[in-house]
């Protein structure tokens, strides 16, 4: 049925019209989902909280250690690598080393890391209690249970053979005296009982532990297992950071992170050791290489100095010359010095290619620097070709046995050096500081913890409330309403305390009533704009063809029967005959505001057992009559399609002034669509954010498709906010009755 539409009446100035949200919106989202963003901060501070109480400490020991990047070596070797740009710092390969599997295989098998071990404390609480025991010695027990720690108990266990199917698999050692224990296996059988110090094996021998250290009381029982080297190596890692401190300072800080101090710091000291041991080795090797090959050189020295000395005897002796001029001898020195650096670059050479071969950047340099001595030679040699001839022989002959001198002693020397680093007494990395265990933890304090989880619970929750708004788009603005549907909003009714707790007072004294502001509270402010809500039907009325208003809604619990129920008593105070008839035949209540039985009703009507004079009854006021809902049937849309329903409509337009329909709600039930085909008049009661814009497109779609066009919405259940809506600052007045005559 088509129907006229008015203007609202009640269209209120909406200040958040724009796409930009003021601070007082804000400030109103945030109060109406103060439960969601309490929820959700409460349960993040009440995690962090616990996390700040319970999670095991975390110490972090370090120590440092210093790459000498120039630690003996052939001579020249020095002079030469600071030549060799490009190439990596002995300080990155160091690094990695420090985090190789040698270096912490190693480590872990010295403190015996991958048997891991530890007390058995009380569930939840038991570790915090440890933790903070201060006293010497192993703490008593405590609530009568002897097997849980209660701290300062410590067991060390120097070896553990499990067969590998058995790895990763909890043990349980239980300490019997201060000098024995026994072992029991996964199932909980004991497999092995023993003394400290001893080794301690299965019946079978497949199972076998040295327990070194027992200082523990008598009944408490530790977890143990066996691990996988490699698996233990792989935690140490995660664990363990090597970093330069400053910039080619050539300082490692190695830094190991673990809830056991004692631990940590020996497992740390451990690594050290290794890492400085390795590097003392490899020196070694590399050592041992070099010397073997300056020993392959040493027979051919012996014989060009053997040769050279010769030579030179034999020509003095048969030309009878003895010594040279000073300038032949300067000359001579400098051919010397060229011809020993020349041989030295060469030996270089030759031992950089056995070790990286010919593709290395370094050889590049030395053939390079080898060049430039070859032609500062030439040069010499031009300045011996004009001396006399005698007197070249000689310097020749000299310069040969010089030079051949030379390169022996230095042979001799550089093969003594790389001995004393060969034997281990020299290497490229130097122990600055040992790791001390630390006292304090590592990490935020638990303060900080708590307050972090605060502020992130309340912008997560915050952040919810934003995202729930989006998403949903709950209907909250009065004039989105005609914005979107093109309907206006005949009347917005606020949240009434006064009705909520008349509705609780009355649940507690079990009256199975439901209270009727209308008659018990005349000036509250719900009443007012129900008042404002009978003046637009009074205009609306004389434009539809009788007066049957249905009141509808999308779902149940919206309010549209205590808008009914109090509508109808106010428009029987304006002095008008009225009839509410409640025809939610499934879950209808309004005879509960009138003080009625349910039964007869409007299902005893359309079923034929009563007739119209038996349901229509006085609803507690002049001109005020209801039908009630009566017995719910099993088939209440079917009986509303019965011509006996229209023909009580249409007789009580008859007889009535305004006649309202409690209609079921549309959106799970056909009902109330058929009631809504049956009336003049319908309007939409819409609980504030409540309902999404697609619950509300869905419900207006449906009674369009089927003929209707609801005459506009009624939005219930409106609370004022901090701040509120521009739309809204009427409500936060009341104009009340005077009490008293005086002025």
């Amino acid at each position: 049925m088509t129907q006229p539409v008015i203007p609202s009446a009640v269209t209120q100035f909406n200040e958040a019209d724009s796409d930009d949200i003021s601070l007082a919106e804000i400030v109103g989202i945030l109060m109406d989902s103060r439960w969601l963003v309490t929820s959700v901060s409460g349960g993040i501070l009440l995690l962090a909280i616990l996390y700040a109480l319970f999670a095991a400490p975390v110490y972090k020991p370090s120590a440092l250690v210093q790459v000498n990047q120039n630690s003996g070596g052939l001579r020249g070797l020095e002079t030469l690598s600071s030549m060799l740009e490009g190439t990596s710092l002995p300080v990155d390969a160091e690094i990695q080393l420090a985090k190789s599997n040698s270096v912490l295989m190693t480590a872990a098998q010295a403190v015996h890391a991958d048997i891991p071990i530890e007390p058995d404390y009380f569930p939840l609480f038991g570790g915090l209690i440890s933790r903070r025991f201060r006293g010497i010695g192993p703490a008593p027990e405590r609530l009568g249970l002897s097997g849980y720690s209660w701290g300062n108990d410590h067991v060390e266990v120097a070896r553990f053979d499990v067969p590998y199917r058995l790895y990763d698999k909890t043990f349980r050692l239980q300490v019997v005296t201060a000098d024995s224990f026994q072992l029991s296996d996964p199932s909980g059988q004991v497999v092995v009982g023993g003394r400290k110090g001893v080794l301690a094996q299965s019946r079978d021998s497949s199972v076998g532990i040295v327990v070194s250290r027992i200082e523990a009381r008598a009944g408490v029982s530790f977890s143990i297992k066996r691990q996988d080297l490699q698996e233990t190596v792989k935690n140490i890692t995660s664990r363990l950071t090597v970093d330069e401190q400053g910039t080619q300072s050539g300082i490692l800080k190695l830094t190991l992170s673990g809830p056991d101090a004692d631990f940590e710091t020996r497992l740390l000291a451990a690594i050290v050791s290794a890492d400085v041991e390795l590097n003392r080795n490899l020196r070694a090797e590399q050592a041992a290489s070099q010397i073997a090959f300056l020993q392959d050189q040493l027979p051919i020295m012996q014989d060009r100095v053997d040769t050279a000395r010769r030579q030179l005897g034999d020509y003095q002796a048969a030309h009878k010359v003895l010594d040279l001029s000073e300038e032949s001898q300067a000359l001579l020195d400098r051919l010397s010095n060229l011809d020993q650096a020349i041989t030295t670059v060469t030996l270089q050479r030759a031992q950089i290619q056995q070790q990286f071969g010919g593709a290395s950047p370094a050889l590049r340099a030395v053939d390079a620097q080898q060049d430039t001595l070859r032609r500062q030679r030439a040069a010499l040699e031009q300045q011996v070709a004009k001396l006399p001839g005698a007197a070249q022989s000689v310097l020749q002959l000299q310069e040969n046995l010089q030079v051949a001198s030379d390169l022996y002693s230095g042979l001799l020397t550089s093969i003594q050096q790389l001995q004393v680093v060969k034997a281990g007494a020299v290497g490229d990395l130097s122990i600055v500081d040992l790791p001390m265990e630390p006292h304090k933890t590592d990490g935020p304090p638990r303060a900080l913890i708590v307050l972090s989880g605060l502020v992130v619970g309340l912008m997560l929750g915050s952040g919810l409330a934003f995202v729930r708004r989006a998403f949903l788009q709950r209907v909250e603005d009065p004039s989105s309403l005609e914005s979107r549907f093109g309907l206006p909003t005949l009347a917005i009714l606020p949240y009434s305390s006064e009705q909520t707790q008349r509705e609780r007072d009355l649940q507690s004294t079990h009256q199975g009533r439901e209270p009727l502001l209308a008659v018990e509270a005349p000036q509250d402010a719900v009443v007012e704009e129900l008042r404002s809500l009978r003046t637009s039907l009074q205009f609306l009325m004389p434009t539809v063809e009788r007066p049957v208003l249905c009141v509808s809604g999308l779902v149940s619990g919206v309010g549209k029967s205590f808008i009914s129920a109090n509508l109808a008593c106010l428009a029987a105070d304006a002095g008008m005959r009225v009839l509410v008839v409640d025809s939610d035949m499934r879950r209808g209540h309004l005879h509960r505001y009138f003080g009625l039985s349910q039964d007869p009703g409007l299902s005893a009507l359309l079923s034929g057992v009563a007739t119209q004079n038996d349901v229509i009854r006085p609803g507690g006021k002049d001109g005020l009559f209801v039908v009630t809902a009566g017995v719910y049937p099993p088939n209440p849309a079917e009986l509303l399609l019965r011509p006996a329903f229209t023909g009580l409509l249409d007789q009580a337009a008859k007889d009535f002034d305004l006649v309202i329909v409690d209609a079921p709600p549309v959106l799970p039930v056909t009902d109330g669509v058929i009631v809504a085909q049956r009336s003049a008049m319908t309007i939409i009661a819409v609980k504030a954010s409540t309902h999404t814009i697609r619950e509300l497109q869905t419900a207006v779609s449906r009674y369009r498709q089927n003929g209707i066009r609801p005459n506009g919405f009624v939005m219930n259940y409106l609370r004022p906010r901090s701040g509120g809506y521009g739309y809204y600052y009427g409500y936060k007045y009341k104009y009340t009755y005077r009490t008293s005559t005086a002025d």
